[in-house]
């Protein structure tokens, strides 16, 4: 067990602000689909305090989903999001991680990627716009990738792709990685210089999160302006030419997106130029997670999938004729249930005339 005044003392605000009052558990994903208090972040805050070596204790700590949902309804304004990735770093700096953390960060270390993909490497040119895919489309979603490049090519957006190396989002999410998102941080940096691009376009929320805020954060500024590629769309709009359809969908706000970022209407404006929207239950800052967030899909893929299939129940009461999100990470995800679903990118690359 680590000191008990060394864990404490820098963590003293974050167990004293919180009240116990229990409303978090009223929206917590892992909560909701296990009602065990420990996988709440109330009982989370509880057990941390401990930092025992144990194993209920660390599967507490590393289930969490870093949502966000439980900071919104906080009346004590706690940031559990924050704190939590700084209890991760604990464990893992007294030897106690979770296996699977551990080799995803390996692997990322060794060929710049969580998918043991072969880096896309486009030679320097003078450019505008930089569109970093994030790893996720670039390598396991691809429809993603070329759906983007097909909207950016039809706007004539002068741009080259940027795709040496992961920006380190889930290694820094699960409390490992800041030596993946310096890396990162240098690869996008070296780019903006050599290039002279004023803007990044990602197709990734925890990209554009890693890469809009950690990096800053962290390191300084990356210098460019970062966008989601909703956004980038939504403020080229009236360049696009799109066929409308019959179709009735819904859409999943994506945590980093939303929460995180606060991205909630560009997406919606685009759907709405292409189908009719049919609003989920749970939708914007009240979103309710896909279920693969945190490193959780990663190290425990049973409550992945619980929490994944809490969302598609919601889903199918709804019952549009295609689910829609604006991430790769819940595309992916998603796309594990019995509903049919799509990137937002990919419907509108099919629609555009």
């Amino acid at each position: 067990m680590l000191g008990r005044a060394e864990y404490y003392e820098p963590r003293k605000d974050f167990f004293v602000n919180c009240t116990k009052c229990g409303i978090c558990l009223t929206v917590c994903p892992t909560y909701n689909v296990t009602y065990w208090e420990h996988y709440s972040p109330r009982g989370r805050i509880v057990l941390s305090q401990l930092f025992e070596l144990d194993e209920e204790v660390k599967k507490s700590v590393f289930t969490c989903l870093t949502c966000g949902y439980c900071e919104n309804i906080c009346s004590s304004g706690v940031k559990f999001t924050e704190e939590i990735e700084r209890v991760r770093k604990q464990f893992i700096s007294s030897g106690y991680f979770v296996k699977k953390h551990m080799e995803l960060y390996e692997v990322i270390k060794g060929y710049g990627n969580p998918y043991r993909g072969v880096p896309l490497i486009e030679e320097y040119r003078e450019v505008e716009t930089l569109y970093y895919p994030g790893c996720t489309a670039l390598y396991k979603e691809r429809e993603i990738f070329e759906a983007t490049k097909k909207l950016l090519d039809y706007l004539k957006v002068d741009y080259l792709v940027e795709a040496k190396h992961c920006c380190g989002s889930t290694a820094l999410r699960v409390g490992l990685g800041e030596d993946i998102a310096r890396k990162g941080f240098e690869s996008i940096r070296e780019a903006v210089e050599k290039t002279g691009a004023s803007l990044i376009v990602t197709s990734c929320p925890g990209c554009y999160r890693t890469i809009k805020k950690d990096y800053k954060k962290m390191f300084g500024s990356v210098g460019a302006d970062v966008m989601h590629i909703t956004e980038f769309l939504f403020e080229n709009v009236h360049k696009l030419d799109f066929k409308k359809t019959d179709l009735t969908v819904s859409y999943h706000d994506p945590c980093h997106l939303g929460r995180h970022m606060k991205v909630y209407e560009e997406p919606r404006a685009l759907i709405e130029e292409v189908a009719k929207l049919k609003e989920l239950e749970r939708i914007k800052n009240e979103s309710f997670c896909c279920g693969g967030g945190g490193g959780v899909r990663a190290g425990y893929k049973d409550f992945s999938m619980m929490v994944m299939g809490e969302r598609i129940r919601e889903v199918k009461r709804v019952d549009p004729d295609l689910l829609l999100s604006a991430c790769p990470f819940c595309y992916r995800n998603l796309k594990r249930g019995d509903v049919a679903v799509k990137d937002i990118i990919m419907l509108l690359s099919e629609l555009v005339r």
